[in-house]
């Protein structure tokens, strides 16, 4: 039979391999934590690494949103250009053969109020479109000049021999160099078209492309969220093993300790009440593992700001689709206002010459403009009914007199009778004068309303340019920042975890048992204070 000493020895050798076995599942779960705390961090800033390519891919995509915008206005603005080339062509040509035909100087000053302004529109195409002015001054310089030193010619005849006038704005070199000036006239407008139709094509699939990219950057963000939550998650596993192996090995420690200087004390002492309120408890709110459960709060709250700065430029991006989209009936409205007041003037001039001329040919002209400028009016409609009804309350009437009498002339064009002569004087008598004033005020008043709406879209685009790239700033701010908070997290996680090694708990440990021994010796210590007094008393006693 074992006596009391083995008995002894033997329960504290069970005990020692018990703590042993505890240090070493500690030791294991803590190396264990601590590796995978060095990969989280190395997964967390390889992630970090895909996050800027997914804020490039939407940068990219905000840029050539606004690049495409620019380039639709800049579509607009030389269709728009390639309508007043055609205008002022056509102003100036009726202009110098009205000029030839009535000798009415008004037609002089009308011919050179529209040469500057054809001039600056022509200049304005040279500098969006060099390709395309190069190709339309190639085909027509030299037609051009021509036209323009025989107009310049009848110009000066007129004064004298309008007839000499009339002969040269209608002479076969004249029509020859008109046909050739009108053809490059048609290049030039093809060529703007086929622009047009290849930004509408290239505008058609980047708002089918655009948003794919914003939706594939944000969702690639949001599933980054997945192995970042995962890791995170796996991590919080791991340094709860470890926390909960230390606890463990802790209180088993603490709990022998107190029981061997509650055996010694009880030895020497004789009483074993002086660990009363003295208990080996552990607590899991120790200080680093709240730091790092509210570290794990923080990376969350990181990574939702980066969240956000993702959805900055999406949202941006889906506006400009969107202004985009609201863009197209102020540039419809642009050109087909610019329809309108080139086909008023093509009407009234050719039906003024046919009435002057005697040339059914102007007849036939006449009419070949009267569908397109049914189109143009029927087109404003189509984009904008209540600026439609507004033109077409304030012109209609105007519009059906003005077509009543040119029709009446345009009847009387070809012949030679006197009566067919004054039925054409009716295209110059007041009367028609004051229902073209009336379509041209009209005219006037859709155009100044198109200008407005397109300067107010203009501003409007300015602004939305301006505070996008503020907030494309902001967005590239508040996600590098996040990535890099996200890092240093991640790096403040793994030095918490790593840094837990045998000092820390040794420190804790050697804590504990000093606080122990320090409450035996102050018992043994009051002890031998009341022996003194008991020996001192019993002596003055006896004395």
């Amino acid at each position: 039979m074992a006596t009391p000493a083995e008995y002894a020895e033997g329960m504290e050798s069970a005990e020692n391999r018990h703590v042993a076995e505890l240090r070493s599942a500690m030791v294991q779960a803590q190396n264990h934590a601590a590796r995978f705390a060095r990969v989280h961090f190395r997964w967390t800033v390889a992630l970090k690494f895909i996050g800027p390519l997914a804020l490039a891919l939407l940068l990219a995509v905000e840029w050539l949103s606004e690049v495409r915008s620019e380039a639709s206005q800049m579509v607009t603005d030389i269709s728009a250009l390639s309508k007043d080339v055609l205008l002022y062509d056509l102003v100036l040509t009726s202009s110098a053969r009205m000029l030839a035909l009535s000798g009415d100087l008004r037609w002089r000053d009308e011919y050179f109020l529209n040469v500057m302004p054809l001039e600056a529109v022509l200049r304005d195409i040279e500098q969006k479109v060099p390709d395309i002015a190069a190709e339309f001054n190639k085909r027509t310089v030299i037609a051009n000049d021509k036209l323009l030193a025989l107009e310049d010619e009848a110009l000066a005849l007129s004064l004298t021999n309008t007839t000499l006038a009339t002969a040269v704005l209608f002479s076969s070199e004249y029509e020859t160099n008109k046909a050739l000036l009108l053809e490059g006239l048609a290049v030039l407008e093809s060529m703007i078209g086929d622009v047009r139709r290849e930004h509408e094509q290239t505008q058609t699939w980047w708002t089918i492309l655009s948003p794919s990219l914003v939706l594939l950057a944000f969702v690639s963000k949001c599933v980054l969220l997945v192995p970042v939550k995962m890791l995170n998650r796996r991590l919080k596993r791991l340094s709860r093993q470890a926390d909960n192996a230390q606890l463990m090995y802790t209180f088993e420690v603490r709990r022998c300790m107190l029981t061997r200087a509650g055996s010694v004390v009880e030895a020497i002492d004789g009483s074993s009440m002086w660990t009363k309120g003295f208990q080996p408890v552990t607590s899991d709110h120790a200080p680093h593992m709240l730091l790092r459960r509210r570290l794990g709060a923080l990376a969350m709250c990181v990574e939702l700001v980066a969240l956000g700065g993702f959805a900055i430029p999406a949202t941006l991006t889906f506006v400009a689709l969107y202004k985009a989209e609201a863009a197209v009936p102020v540039q419809q409205l642009t050109v087909h206002s610019k329809d309108i007041v080139f086909y008023d003037v093509a009407l009234t001039s050719s039906a003024r010459l046919c009435a002057l001329s005697r040339d059914a040919r102007w007849a036939e002209a006449y009419h070949n403009f009267t569908a397109p400028w049914t189109a143009a009016s029927a087109s404003l409609d189509h984009w904008d009914s209540d600026l439609a009804a507004e033109f077409a309350t304030a012109t209609s009437a105007a519009t059906a007199a003005l077509s009543s009498m040119e029709l009446l002339a345009l009847n009387a064009c070809a012949s030679e009778s006197s009566r067919s002569a004054r039925e054409g004087d009716v295209l110059f008598g007041a009367d028609y004068e004051g229902n073209k004033s009336v379509r041209l005020d009209g005219i006037h008043s859709l155009k100044t309303a198109v200008s407005q709406r397109q300067q107010v879209f203009q501003s409007d685009d300015h602004s939305f340019n301006t505070a996008s790239r503020v907030l494309v700033i902001i967005s590239t701010f508040l996600i590098v920042v996040a990535d890099f908070f996200a890092v240093a997290i991640a790096m403040w996680v793994e030095s918490l975890t790593v840094s837990r090694a045998e000092d820390s708990q040794e420190s804790s440990e050697q804590d504990f048992l000093l606080r122990a021994l320090g409450l035996a010796q102050v018992r043994m210590a009051a002890k031998d204070a009341g022996r003194q007094a008991e020996h001192i008393c019993t002596e003055e006693f006896l004395n």
